[in-house]
């Protein structure tokens, strides 16, 4: 069988209240490939406060757990709300083949959060066949972030040195 070239993105608008916010789409790897380029930061950022939460790694009782659970969520909730508006937005604009830095700016600051929660949650059921296809894209995308955060971590900038004259065998 080859490749069938008639599929086409399903169009899923957005409503708020009794008005259409947008149309949004899955989003393609092309789109993806965009929005991690340019929110990477914003995104290793949110997964890296998302793992310095994980009270299950320090062990301990339940009332520990609960207690570092209360003292760390500020400051967590606090990292988080500085990246996710901005990549919410973007990743909306994409799907609204809107990307513009004003539309996502509008998105951002005028949107509710339920209209941004509506417009991820049809986004993500046009781009994702299931729960499981989702998952295995969010696992690579933590170990790309997390291998290209180790590579550029511990890259050492390497010492130029001066070239010697060349000599001949002659003399």
């Amino acid at each position: 069988m080859g490749i069938n070239k008639s599929l086409k993105q399903n169009p899923v608008p957005v409503m708020w209240g009794d008005e259409e916010a947008a149309v949004v789409r899955g989003l393609l790897p092309s789109d993806i490939a965009d929005i991690v380029r340019l929110a990477g930061h914003r995104i290793h950022d949110i997964l890296a406060t998302l793992d310095e939460l994980d009270i299950v790694k320090a062990g301990g009782t339940v009332e520990e757990a609960a207690d570092r659970l209360i003292d760390e969520l500020p400051k967590a909730i606090s990292r988080i709300s500085m990246s996710v508006p901005e990549l919410v937005a973007l990743i909306i604009a994409y799907a609204a083949d809107e990307a513009d830095p004003s539309t996502i700016d509008y998105i951002r600051d005028t949107w509710p959060v339920s209209v941004q929660a509506d417009a991820l949650a049809s986004i993500a059921r046009e781009t994702f066949v299931d729960d499981e296809g989702f998952r295995r894209f969010v696992g690579n995308v933590v170990a790309v972030l997390q291998s290209g955060h180790a590579l550029v971590s511990t890259a050492q900038p390497r010492r130029r040195t001066v070239r010697a004259p060349e000599s001949s065998a002659a003399g």
